[in-house]
C-alpha cells in the first residue's frame, strides 16, 4: 500500500514539475513552494537529495563559504525564501546533507 502511494505521489510531483517547466517565462525552473515547510517543500527537497545522491561526488565542486561575503540561508530561511520568491532544485541541493564537511 505504501509503495503504491509513494509511486502515485512521485508521479504527481513529476507531472507538476513538468507543467511548471513547460510554462515559459523569465523565471524558468523556479517553483513557489508554499506554505513554507509544507508538503511541496519537503517533497521537492527530498527529490533534490535523490538527484544529488545519483550524481558523482567527484564531479561536484564544494563551495567554500568562508570566502563568500554572505552566509548561506538556514533551512527555515530557505523555506520562507522558496515560498515568497521561489527557488530551483539546485538551490535545495546544499541542504541535503547538513553534516557533510
Amino acid at each position: 500500500m505504501k509503495k503504491k502511494y509513494l509511486i502515485l505521489h512521485y508521479l504527481s510531483v513529476c507531472i507538476t514539475c513538468n507543467l511548471i517547466a513547460q510554462r515559459r517565462s523569465k523565471r524558468d525552473g523556479i517553483m513557489k513552494l508554499c506554505p513554507s515547510g509544507g508538503k511541496s517543500f519537503i517533497t521537492a527537497w527530498h527529490l533534490s537529495c535523490i538527484i544529488k545522491k545519483k550524481r558523482s561526488s567527484s564531479s561536484q565542486e564544494k563551495q567554500n563559504w568562508k570566502k563568500d561575503a554572505y552566509r548561506p540561508l538556514s533551512m527555515i530561511e530557505m523555506m520562507h525564501y522558496c515560498c515568497n520568491i521561489g527557488c530551483k532544485i539546485k538551490d535545495l541541493l546544499p541542504y541535503c546533507d547538513p553534516f557533510d564537511n
